[in-house]
């Protein structure tokens, strides 16, 4: 049987979102570091490379894909755009195209001089501003709208895709905007040490834990018939995800700020 683009984007879409969701927990082991500079530094010289930088640059498409390709599905249920699948598909690849290049620009001058890097940051602050128009707008939308025949959960799980569209991307590209902003243990503590900051980063790690839980328990229902099996492994990623939200806000609130 022949499947739509659609589908193939649908299943990308899926995928890149699981491995997020993984992702995020492996994120929260590694910042454990941080109460342990030497180590840190040494898991941050392991990425000090070739093989480091595609591992980082890989993490960026799944990001960004996941990110406007959401974008793409709630446009789609907003105004009706089913049959412009194909022209659709071909603005997400090339928004993400972009993005990716960008990213690759960055990576590869991470560690040019002071000079040669502050323009960027002042590209990266319109960029988010511009980048941030669409979701809000979108938001907007779902809102005037008020998506009749849409069930509250399934409201929440696509304002919080919005969101995330804003902070996931922004945090990604602001940690690669130079090789001490994602890598230096210092660097890192001291923004961090802003309230506001971790505020930020709180935020980010409960919308998109709960984004990423009703997406993998969508995954599971679709997958898996109803049995007691399902119900173990959905038990076990509501368990994990309470254990590593409860660690990610410990970390960001006992770090030792004062220490850098």
């Amino acid at each position: 049987m022949k499947r739509e683009l659609g589908f193939y984007m649908g299943l990308a879409h899926r995928v890149s979102g699981l491995a997020l969701f993984l992702y995020l927990f492996m994120h929260i082991v590694a910042l454990r570091g941080l109460f342990d500079p030497p180590g840190f530094e040494k898991e941050m010289k392991f990425l000090d490379n070739l093989f480091g930088l595609l591992i980082e640059w890989g993490l960026g498409a799944a990001i960004f894909y996941h990110a406007f390709n959401g974008v793409r599905l709630i446009a789609i249920e907003l105004f009706g755009q089913e049959g412009r699948q194909k022209k659709l598909f071909w603005g997400v690849l090339a928004a993400m195209v972009a993005a990716l290049a960008l990213m690759g620009i960055f990576m590869a001058t991470a560690k040019d001089s002071y000079e040669a890097q502050r323009a960027r940051f002042g590209i990266f602050w319109v960029g988010l501003a511009l980048l941030s128009a669409t979701p809000a707008y979108l938001a907007v939308e779902m809102i005037r709208q008020k998506m009749l025949g849409r069930h509250t959960v399934w409201k929440i799980q696509r304002l919080t895709g919005l969101i995330l569209v804003t902070l996931v991307v922004g945090h990604y590209v602001f940690m690669h905007l130079t090789f001490n902003t994602g890598h230096d243990y210092k660097t890192i503590l001291e923004r961090m040490s802003s309230p506001l900051v971790r505020a930020l980063d709180f935020v980010l790690l409960v919308v998109a834990y709960g984004h990423g839980t009703y997406g993998v328990v969508t995954i599971l229902k679709d997958y898996l018939k109803p049995s007691l099996a399902r119900k173990a492994i959905e038990a076990a990623v509501y368990l994990s995800v309470v254990v590593f939200t409860l660690l990610g806000a410990s970390l960001l609130w006992s770090l030792p700020y004062s220490a850098n």
